[in-house]
């Protein structure tokens, strides 16, 4: 089942990159990669690869996986933008732009953590307002550094 969520919950991230463009795009767009069985295999490969590759960068410490996952934060939209690329060459571009960049993803995260401690006392209600900014902020991160 969590298979077949990943590329809805990639394809809400890219529907809010495309917010960030001022496409205006319609809600019933986030459903639109599940029309493309190969583009939701495409994702699936992606987001399992990532997960292996920060998992094993994660066992030499915690600080290089945390390091590798932000490296590779990109390759999604690098996947929207070009979707000739191989699921790897996504990654590897993603950490190749990413490169001077870490720091200052890292810290536009970081000043997220007031918002989360605002929705765990909320019950999760407050994610309602947390996940549409957290989405629109790191599209405008990728327009405005990576893209």
């Amino acid at each position: 089942m969590s298979l077949l969520l990943i590329p809805l919950s990639i394809s809400i991230t890219l529907f809010f990159l495309d917010i960030t463009r001022w496409n205006s795009p319609r809600i019933s767009e986030v459903f639109k990669p599940y029309n493309n069985i190969i583009f939701v295999l495409k994702m699936i490969k992606l987001a399992i690869a990532q997960i292996v590759l920060i998992i094993l960068w994660s066992f030499l410490f915690v600080i290089p996986g945390i390091i590798k996952g932000i490296s590779y934060s990109q390759a999604f939209y690098l996947l929207k933008d070009h979707p000739e690329y191989t699921i790897f060459e996504a990654l590897a571009e993603s950490r190749r732009r990413m490169h001077g960049y870490k720091w200052r993803y890292f810290m536009l995260n970081l000043s997220f953590i007031g918002w989360g401690i605002v929705v765990i006392f909320t019950l999760g209600i407050g994610s309602l307002w947390l996940s549409p900014y957290l989405f629109t902020t790191q599209g405008v991160f990728y327009d405005k550094y990576i893209a």
